[in-house]
C-alpha cells in the first residue's frame, strides 16, 4: 500500500473536522503490523492498534479495535515525528482526528489531528502548526463542544 505522504494541514477547526472520517478518544496499544515501506526503503509503515473508547465523529464502534499510521526508521525502529511532535506512546490515551486511506486511518493534518489526554485535558502533540493551539489545555467536554459547533452540514 502507498499512502499520500504530503499532508494537507489544516487552517481551521472547520477545516480539521472536515477533513476527518472519524474523531475518537482511546488507547494507543502494542500490537503493530507492518504495513508498508516508503519508496526509498528508509521507513516502515505500521498499522498500529488504537482501541477506541469514544467516538465524537465518524461511524467507528466503542471498544473496536481501529489500525492507526505510525512510521518508523527502518534501521532502528525510532518513530518518526513531525515538525518537533512528541512522539505517540503505548498506552497513552489519546483524542485523533483521523481519515480513513484504504484500510488504514491516518491523522488528519498530521500533529494537528492528535491530542494526548491527562485526566480529560487535551495537549497537543506540536505547537507548531495552525489549529493546535484552539484545542490544547481544553476539557474533553470543550472540544467536544468546539466539534459540534464545526461541523458543516
Amino acid at each position: 500500500m502507498n499512502l499520500n505522504a504530503d499532508r494537507d494541514y489544516a487552517a481551521t477547526i472547520e477545516d480539521l473536522v472536515a477533513d476527518s472520517d472519524a474523531i475518537v478518544i482511546g488507547v494507543l496499544k502494542p500490537r503493530s503490523v507492518v504495513d508498508s515501506m516508503s519508496s526509498d526503503d528508509e521507513f516502515h509503515h505500521l498499522a498500529q492498534d488504537f482501541l477506541v473508547e469514544e467516538v465524537l465523529v465518524g461511524s467507528v464502534k466503542v471498544s473496536e479495535t481501529i489500525p492507526v499510521l505510525r512510521s518508523i526508521r527502518a534501521e532502528d525502529v525510532c518513530p518518526i515525528v513531525e515538525f518537533d511532535a512528541r512522539p505517540l506512546q503505548v498506552g497513552d490515551r489519546y483524542l485523533f482526528f483521523l481519515r480513513l486511506e484504504k484500510d488504514i486511518y491516518v491523522s488528519s493534518g498530521g500533529p494537528q489531528g492528535q491530542y494526548s489526554l491527562d485526566d480529560g485535558v487535551l495537549d497537543a502533540m506540536t505547537d507548531r502548526m495552525p489549529v493546535v493551539e484552539e484545542f490544547d489545555g481544553k476539557t474533553v467536554d470543550a472540544a467536544r463542544q468546539m466539534i459540534r459547533a464545526s461541523e458543516r452540514p
